[in-house]
């Protein structure tokens, strides 16, 4: 299946919703609350990307708790500056729990 709509599923933030007269998923950014959409076979309308909360490069895993979906400038900023970072540097610290803390948040219910 596709990552990016097992993702949407289960992120309370995204619903279903009209968009240029086709049925897309509309729902927000983890890190900036900013506008995505996603069309119903997974494909970003908008510049949506996977999120890693937990980089793969400090172990973070596909698991879906460890993913969101985040605008392209957010993901890429954050693997610029904080992904290469060492595991204990207090900001990637703070952003993982912060991210951590959102998704959960997010999460629906009945998935």
């Amino acid at each position: 299946m596709n990552k990016i709509l097992d993702i949407v599923k289960t992120d309370s933030s995204f619903k279903l919703t009209t968009y240029k007269n086709k049925s897309v998923w509309l729902g927000k950014c983890i890190q900036c609350n900013r506008k995505l959409y996603i069309s119903t076979d997974g494909k970003p309308i908008s510049e949506a990307t996977v999120e890693h909360i937990i980089p793969k490069n400090h172990g973070g895993t596909d698991d879906l708790e460890n993913l969101a979906v985040s605008c392209n400038n957010c993901n890429n900023f954050k693997g610029r500056t904080l992904d290469n970072q060492k595991r204990g540097h207090p900001t990637l610290e703070k952003v993982i729990s912060s991210l951590s803390s959102k998704r959960m948040a997010r999460w629906r219910k009945n998935t």
